[in-house]
């Protein structure tokens, strides 16, 4: 039998920026979930639904939305545009799905990787002592993260907002954070590039076009 317990205790010890991680059957079914995160078996059937389907734009999780950035049989890498965190899954061997809730200040490209290296180990023959993190990341990302606290956080929940005028202002300023963020709008452009999201590649074209109306 696969200690799948102490294989996420081991990726979320060498990755504290993975905060939840859940394990579920390929159907979606929870097998093991982390103590402080605990979505609903309904909404997490759903999430791993969506993500075998491999055409969903986005996946909603206890409220928070994840635009998809990859949908593949093997991987979900996913990211919330307001910086309420990212979605992360990998397959274990045996079909098995392991998804894990990434700090909003991580980068989500390198918790797939160890979340992708801990499926790995997920079989007949696995481990903890299996897992090899790159040490590069671990001594840069992970360390400036504290995860004390951390959880999803609920719709219900507002998240302050910089500055006043409104909804639109807010919808903007929102925008700017998203653009001054190495993370997140160079990078999502990067990663639709990258895989020829026509959709999104089109959608991208559009808002330039309109971007340099605005500028003259």
């Amino acid at each position: 039998m696969v200690d799948y317990v102490s294989i996420i205790a081991t990726l979320q010890q060498y990755n504290p920026s993975i905060a939840g991680v859940i394990l579920t059957s390929m159907t979606g079914d929870i097998i093991y979930c982390t103590p402080n995160w605990q979505p609903t078996p309904q909404e997490v059937k759903i999430v791993v639904n969506a993500w075998r389907g491999g055409n969903s734009i986005s996946v909603t999780l206890q409220g928070v939305k994840f635009s998809v950035l990859q949908s593949t049989s093997e991987r979900l890498i996913s990211t919330n545009i307001k910086k309420q965190g990212h979605l992360v899954g990998a397959s274990t061997p045996g079909g098995q799905c392991l998804l894990g809730f990434v700090l909003p200040d991580a980068a989500y490209d390198g918790a797939y990787m160890d979340i992708a290296r801990a499926a790995g180990q997920i079989r007949e023959g696995g481990s903890a002592a299996g897992l090899a993190m790159t040490a590069a990341t671990s001594g840069t990302i992970y360390q400036k993260t504290d995860v004390s606290s951390a959880q999803l956080q609920q719709s219900g929940a507002p998240r302050p907002q910089a500055g006043g005028g409104g909804p639109e202002a807010q919808e903007v300023q929102q925008l700017l954070q998203w653009v001054k963020d190495p993370a997140g709008l160079a990078q999502f452009i990067g990663y639709c590039l990258q895989n020829y999201d026509q959709a999104r590649i089109a959608a991208f074209s559009r808002f330039y076009r309109a971007l340099r109306q605005i500028l003259g």
